[in-house]
Parts: structure tokens; C-alpha cells; sequence
């Protein structure tokens, strides 16, 4: 049995990939995956379509994009490939999910209106920010966050994209 390798890819595994997907597409990754040792094909098929590949959008993400990441995910919930495939830019779901968890969810405002938990306070008679959104949930707090801001798009869309910032 072949030994899996792990860890990042080094230039000459990217050089060698990016030869084997231009001489014989990008499909059929098992048999590619013979050419670069210690790679499966699944391995391969993600470097490719995550990182390689031309149609990849490697641009700073638009504050349009940002609108369109939160109120999706405020619907959908942790859907990235969905969301990704909204955006009709290149972006892929990897991308999507990694941006919103390490970048744009940080920018947010700080959620004003959460229900504040009293001593004899229970659980099933509190309101919840997210009980009508399919997909959501009292224990998901990206949810909550992404609906603190699209309030803040729907009143004000300028102080919404100051709070997220002029990173664009």
C-alpha cells in the first residue's frame, strides 16, 4: 500500500499537477495521482480546484460579495458551496467558508439586541434570533451575528460597511 503524505504542497508537486491537468484534463484524478507519490486523487482534486486552477478568483472579496455572503448565510446557514455558487465569480466554497470564519464574521458589529439570560429565565420561553431561519439555531452564533448585521444593512448600508470596513 502506498504511503500518504501529508502537509503542504511544494512547488514541485504544484508544477507537476498543473502538466498532468493541462496534458490530460482535470478529470480521472486516481490515475493522476500515480504521478505524484504519496498523493490520492482526492488530494490532487482539491489542490487543483481549490488553489491551481485558472477560473480560481484570487481578488480581495467586494463589498457586494460581503452583502451577498451575509444574507445567504443568514438563510442558509454553513452552505458554502450554495453560497459560493451565488457569487458566480470563481469563488469556491473553501474560499467562501474560510473568509467568512477568519475575516468578515470578525468585522461584525457586536450584537445588540441579544436576549439577556436572567436567573429564572428558561430557555424554551426566551426569544431567539434565529428561530425562523432555516438552518438555524440557538447554539449557532455566526447566525446571530450575520442577522445583527443585515439589520444594520436594512436601516443604514453605509454604517454597515463601516462596520465591516473598507477593506476593498
Amino acid at each position: 500500500m502506498a504511503t500518504t503524505m501529508k502537509g503542504a504542497w511544494t512547488m514541485e508537486e504544484d508544477r507537476i499537477l498543473v502538466k498532468l491537468v493541462l496534458r490530460h484534463g482535470a478529470k480521472n484524478w486516481p490515475t493522476l495521482s500515480k504521478s505524484i507519490e504519496g498523493r490520492s486523487g482526492k488530494s490532487l482534486r482539491l489542490r487543483w480546484l481549490n488553489h491551481l486552477s485558472p477560473k480560481v478568483n484570487r481578488n480581495p472579496f467586494s463589498p457586494e460579495e460581503d452583502q451577498i455572503i451575509i444574507r445567504t448565510h443568514a438563510r442558509l446557514g454553513n452552505k458554502w458551496a450554495t453560497i459560493a455558487k451565488m457569487l458566480l465569480n470563481g469563488r469556491t466554497d473553501n474560499c467562501v467558508k474560510n473568509y467568512w470564519h477568519f475575516s468578515l464574521k470578525k468585522r461584525l458589529p457586536p450584537i445588540v439586541d441579544q436576549p439577556q439570560e436572567q436567573e429564572n429565565d428558561r430557555p424554551e420561553e426566551r426569544p431567539t434570533l434565529s428561530a425562523n431561519l432555516p438552518g438555524g439555531s440557538d447554539t449557532d452564533p455566526s447566525t446571530s451575528l450575520t442577522l445583527a448585521l443585515i439589520r444594520t444593512v436594512d436601516r443604514e448600508p453605509t454604517a454597515a460597511a463601516a462596520a465591516v470596513g473598507d477593506h476593498i
